[in-house]
């Protein structure tokens, strides 16, 4: 495997692994915080390729590089909420590193591959929370109270399908009647 390629893997993987720390402690974490901290997670990582750099390894060295990402990239208050980020941050890594060799081990899929799919992953969920953003505002926006044409209001129903369009629905008012066979589709 080639450096640079081990580089790009680790800053992403560690990238992923504060973005879901920051997710599971509920706080917001800036977005320059996040890379800095990758990347200083990135530079350790390096590390392990010269073997001379050995005592970087032991436990309390890297309970110190632990503690200094968790200090660059997140906020808190007081000891207390340092000891629940460190916690979830600490959990978070045993996780996706303790899932990444399960896999390896047991479908002996490459490493590479699967660092692959877990950055697949992550970029498929981000992009879900902006469309499930979207879809909220939309539902709130065909929900307001005043629709903008007071004799039609369309409404999304995304949990109970009407017939015949599963997502739509015509609200008409009382006044206005037409035949049932006006809103299904023709057939050839």
């Amino acid at each position: 495997m080639y450096i640079e390629y081990y580089i790009i893997e680790n800053l992403l993987i560690n990238y992923i692994i504060i973005s879901c720390t920051s997710i599971l402690i509920k706080r917001h974490t800036n977005e320059k915080k996040k890379w800095i901290g990758a990347f200083l997670g990135t530079i350790y990582s390096v590390a392990y390729l010269y073997p001379t750099l050995g005592v970087l390894f032991t436990l309390p060295f890297k309970l110190i590089i632990m503690t200094f990402i968790i200090l660059t990239s997140f906020t808190y208050k007081d000891k207390k909420e340092f000891i629940r980020i460190s916690l979830v941050f600490y959990l978070v890594n045993v996780f996706i590193c303790g899932s990444t060799y399960f896999i390896i081990y047991f479908t002996g899929i490459e490493h590479m591959k699967i660092s692959f799919l877990i950055v697949c992953t992550y970029i498929s969920c981000e992009l879900l929370k902006y469309i499930y953003r979207d879809i909220k505002n939309l539902k709130y926006i065909t929900h307001s109270p005043s629709p903008p044409c007071p004799h039609l209001s369309v409404h999304l129903h995304l949990l109970q399908p009407v017939h015949p369009h599963p997502f739509v629905s015509l609200s008409l008012p009382q006044s206005v009647s037409f035949p049932q066979s006006a809103f299904l589709p023709r057939m050839p």
